[in-house]
């Protein structure tokens, strides 16, 4: 059992960081209406438990925080805090990509690693995520990622990066593509642990561009 003793609200998301009665740090997270009436909280609060373990226990990657405690019919979640951090994407429109070029590799290096981690292992991925409650994987997949994919273009167009569109060869390489952005983006509320190599500059950094503050 964990017991909260204090916690600050992350404003403003559904998510404080807590102190424990033995002086440890965690994330809490807390099932609400979602704004944009497309899935419930409880819906993504399964995904999220869902998708961390299966990279924590099912593929032993250790890219994201490992989940402490759950209750998901209560709508609540405990995982591990891996830092404080400030959004890299405010530092970055601070001080220029320049400024935190370590910071924005370890970002970019992290997301590649969970894509190459879980490409083809979709159905892996449902079958513990079906456990936790009723999902259709070919919408979730399909319909989703388009949407995001879409997005993703765009935002690289007003980059000035030219993303091809070009369809991989084989069908089985479709799949394989779909499958590593889908079940990245499962995990777009993750803190994800920056590599071996430059942790002692970015301790971590998440989909929503978290990196920690020097």
């Amino acid at each position: 059992m964990i017991n909260v003793v204090e916690w600050t609200r992350l404003e403003p998301w559904r998510v404080a960081r807590a102190r424990t009665d033995r002086g440890e740090f965690v994330i809490v997270k807390w099932a609400g209406p979602h704004v944009d009436g497309r899935h419930t909280e409880a819906w993504r609060l399964r995904t999220e438990v869902g998708a961390l373990r299966f990279l924590a226990e099912d593929l032993r990657v250790d890219l994201a925080p490992r989940v402490l405690a759950e209750d998901l019919l209560a709508g609540r979640i405990i995982l591990e805090d891996l830092a404080p951090r400030v959004a890299l994407d405010g530092l970055l429109r601070a001080d220029g990509v320049f400024a935190h070029a370590v910071r924005l590799e370890a970002f970019a290096r992290a997301r590649g690693e969970l894509g190459a981690f879980t490409a083809g292992k979709a159905e892996l991925y449902y079958r513990r995520r079906e456990r936790l409650g009723q999902v259709d994987p070919e919408a979730d997949r399909f319909g989703r990622v388009a949407r995001l994919r879409r997005e993703g273009l765009s935002q690289a167009e007003v980059l000035g990066v030219h993303v091809s569109t070009a369809l991989p060869r084989s069908r089985q390489a479709t799949d394989d593509a779909v499958e590593s952005v889908t079940i990245g983006l499962c995990g777009h509320h993750f803190r994800l642990r920056a590599p071996q190599c430059i942790r002692s500059s970015t301790s971590s950094v998440d989909s929503n561009a978290w990196a920690k503050k020097r």
